[in-house]
């Protein structure tokens, strides 16, 4: 059995939905503390001036300790839903599948999400719902935590649910020691995903979106093979 982890991204890209496709359960990595970089909370979508726009779902503050995705709560204090879902519509309304998406979107964002996973895994399901993609997912807050970290946390996750070979992503390459793998009996392999080329309403091809960039773009079964590429 084929396993993938990742952490429960808010609005990812279209290479997360390409690795769970590509697996046979998915680990959402919920109990992970949020990384000082990346995108844990924000990401990108592409403006009608074709410019970089970035949402980002605003967090309490935690007495300055890290907080997991389970206990990032979103500040609904402030108006980012408005915010974000005003953007959003502003950016795509023209889009050629926008009517036929952006309600999925609003009843995922209109919500007030107990914290950020629950917010982001909703997203996440949502669109495995929309492209047809079954695989199991688990999150790892249900599993024994036996408070292990980086490549000792992932081998115990993926033996927890009966895993033969773990799917890890490229950019993790340098940080796996497959000889650990291979003492637990683990096969380690490696997503192989191009993220494609495909027309957005600006004419200059813009990378590394958000998966709403496509998914307003792009009819539905073109997406779909894209991620069982």
């Amino acid at each position: 059995m084929i396993v993938a982890i990742h952490q429960p991204n808010y609005l990812p890209w279209l290479g997360y939905f390409h690795k769970m496709k590509k697996a046979d359960a998915f680990i959402i990595l919920d109990h992970a503390q949020l990384p000082g970089k990346g995108l844990p909370n924000r990401n990108y979508i592409k403006g009608k001036d074709g410019k970089k726009v970035l949402l980002t779902v605003p967090l309490r503050k935690t007495n300055g300790v890290n907080s997991s995705y389970i206990e990032a709560i979103p500040d609904y204090s402030k108006a980012w839903q408005k915010e974000h879902l005003n953007k959003i519509k502003d950016a795509y309304i023209k889009a050629p599948f926008f009517d036929e998406r952006y309600a999925l979107i609003e009843a995922v964002l209109i919500k007030k999400h107990e914290n950020l996973s629950k917010l982001s895994t909703e997203f996440i399901a949502e669109v495995c719902n929309l492209l047809e993609i079954k695989t199991k997912i688990h999150l790892a807050s249900s599993l024994v935590n036996n408070q292990l970290q980086k490549n000792e946390r992932n081998i115990d996750l993926c033996l927890q649910i009966g895993a033969t070979t773990y799917l890890s992503g490229q950019g993790a390459k340098k940080y796996n020691d497959e000889s650990l793998y291979i003492k637990h009996q683990l096969n380690i392999i490696y997503q192989n995903f191009e993220a494609p080329v495909y027309r957005q309403l600006d004419e200059e091809f813009m990378p590394n979106l958000s998966v709403l960039d496509i998914l307003f773009n792009v009819p539905v079964d073109e997406i779909k093979r894209i991620v069982e590429a």
